[in-house]
């Protein structure tokens, strides 16, 4: 009971016993008298019969303590951690205790959590307590000792703004790789290892395709909830000039007779010399300073140079500039487009110097033609002359037209030919001549007579003296040796033209003849046909 002592049971009342006479049972020690619990009481009944006959039984009795004892732990206690520790040192009481018998010295003992005085880590310790009594009656109580973490952790480095360049992706790599190191941030904190994280959403475009910034507050947060927090900001720079991946190359076209032959080097300027460029960043522009030609050969030929600049322009107006050359050269010779005709004249006798510099002067009628622009005819240039009869003459010229880029064409080869086809000019006709006969055939006088030409004069205007012949155009005989002869002089030039004047050189007979024998008479014999034949022989002589 709660003094620690128990009433000792009547056991004789429970307890049987045979005999043939009555009998009446005694119990030592007497029922229901206080025993002490821990001891251990020996109880003898005796059963007595009327005749005093007794028998007699014997246990031993132990006085057992089964209450439990009682035990008080104290409240439940919280508190803060102390600066800069993960716990707090915490003191309480003992837990009370109370039994119904005497408590041993060291009945009560701490089974869990920590002593009195001890650093409690944040957190709940239960803290348990154990009461034992002398009989090994048992009680327990256990209480929370909570100690809470309300310091934030400290940022030993802060986050740090970073500057990156525009990669054409956002720069995923780099801005995950800022993420994931937390803007380079540590942090420490009283009790254990921080939990990072972010508030990372879009990024804000900047000035130009490509760039822009994204400012990120990192936080730093125990496992209690407590953060502090730390702000940088990533930046998307482009400074990074576009790189040409294939450079514009030269562009040299031959000439035309268009300032853009063939729309080449517009196609060329379109597509940027042939050249390509590569911005990680944005997209890249292309321009030049292509503006015209500079003449090479003068302003009337479409030839001509210029050095052009490309520039490939990003978004952020980086750019790579190449310059290479545009040449529009010429090295096509005039065409000739209208070959150079012969010219014959007439001589004139002095070299028909007026005629050929005429001939001269329009190139022979040449023509030529340039693709790129204008075209001087050359100086005329003497192949050869071909010498001709008396002043004529064959002159072979050579003409050419040279561009303004000193291209010159074929020759085209013409000659200015000089004829004689005019007859000489009878200055003094041929005049008729008549002779008394002298008997001779007056071969004097005729070769006299034709000798002089039968006094007739020429001249030629080509050539030097002509050269006189004559021919026996018509004779006309008279009387014995008179008669008459037209004679045909001829006037040849050294070209072989004539001209003719016709005279007569007559023998004329004025004196009769002197009769030295005169005629005999002559007789035949008739032969009945009229002595034809003696009279003819007759005749004759």
């Amino acid at each position: 009971d709660d003094a620690c002592e128990a009433l000792l049971p009547d056991y004789a009342a429970t307890m049987q016993a045979t005999d043939n006479c009555d009998y009446t049972w005694a119990q030592t020690p007497v029922a229901n008298t206080m025993q002490t619990a821990g001891d251990v009481v020996t109880v003898m009944v005796i059963a007595t019969d009327d005749a005093g006959n007794s028998t007699t039984c014997t246990w031993d009795v132990d006085v057992v303590d089964d209450i439990a004892p009682m035990i008080t732990c104290p409240d439940d206690i919280v508190m803060d951690n102390d600066a800069g520790v993960c716990g707090t040192v915490v003191t309480f009481d003992d837990p009370v205790v109370a039994d119904n018998c005497a408590l041993p010295l060291d009945s009560l003992s701490q089974t869990a959590g920590l002593p009195s005085g001890s650093t409690f880590p944040v957190g709940t310790t239960i803290n348990t307590f154990v009461i034992i009594d002398a009989a090994g009656n048992t009680a327990t109580c256990s209480f929370d000792v909570t100690v809470t973490d309300d310091e934030a952790p400290v940022i030993t480095m802060g986050a740090e703004d970073i500057e990156v360049v525009c990669d054409g992706d956002n720069n995923i790599t780099e801005l995950l790789d800022w993420l994931n190191s937390n803007g380079g941030a540590t942090a420490t904190d009283n009790c254990n290892a921080v939990t990072w994280s972010n508030d990372y959403g879009m990024v804000d475009a900047g000035a130009c395709t490509g760039t822009g910034s994204i400012t990120v507050t990192f936080t730093a947060t125990d496992a209690c909830g407590n953060s502090t927090p730390t702000t940088a900001t990533l930046t998307i720079t482009d400074d990074v000039v576009p790189i040409w991946t294939i450079e514009p190359t030269d562009l040299t076209l031959e000439c035309t007779n268009d300032i853009d032959p063939m729309d080449a080097i517009q196609a060329w300027l379109d597509a940027v010399g042939n050249g390509d460029a590569f911005d990680s960043c944005s997209v890249v522009i292309y321009t030049n300073d292509f503006l015209g030609l500079t003449p090479t050969c003068g302003a009337g030929n479409t030839s001509g140079t210029a050095d052009v600049t490309f520039t490939a322009t990003d978004g952020c107006g980086n750019a790579t500039p190449v310059t290479v050359k545009v040449t529009v050269e010429d090295t096509t010779a005039p065409e000739i487009t209208s070959p150079a005709l012969d010219d014959t004249v007439e001589c004139d006798g002095m070299g028909n110097t007026v005629e050929l510099a005429a001939w001269l002067a329009i190139d022979g009628g040449a023509t030529f033609s340039d693709l790129c622009g204008e075209n001087t005819p050359d100086v005329p240039v003497l192949v050869s002359t071909i010498e001709g009869c008396g002043g004529t003459e064959e002159l072979v010229y050579s003409f050419t037209s040279t561009d303004a880029c000193e291209n010159t064409s074929a020759a085209t080869i013409a000659s200015f030919i000089i004829i004689d086809t005019t007859s000489p000019s009878i200055d003094e006709a041929a005049v008729d001549a008549s002779f008394n006969c002298d008997a001779t055939g007056n071969n004097t006088d005729l070769d006299t007579w034709l000798g002089d030409n039968g006094g007739a004069s020429a001249s030629d205007i080509c050539s030097g003296p002509v050269v006189w012949s004559y021919d026996l155009v018509q004779e006309s005989d008279l009387c014995d040796l008179t008669g008459s002869g037209l004679y045909r002089f001829t006037a040849t030039d050294d070209c072989g033209n004539t001209s003719t004047t016709e005279a007569t050189f007559e023998i004329t007979d004025i004196e009769a003849p002197t009769i030295t024998m005169g005629a005999q008479p002559m007789t035949v014999v008739c032969d009945g046909d009229n002595n034809i034949t003696e009279l003819l022989d007759w005749l004759n002589s």
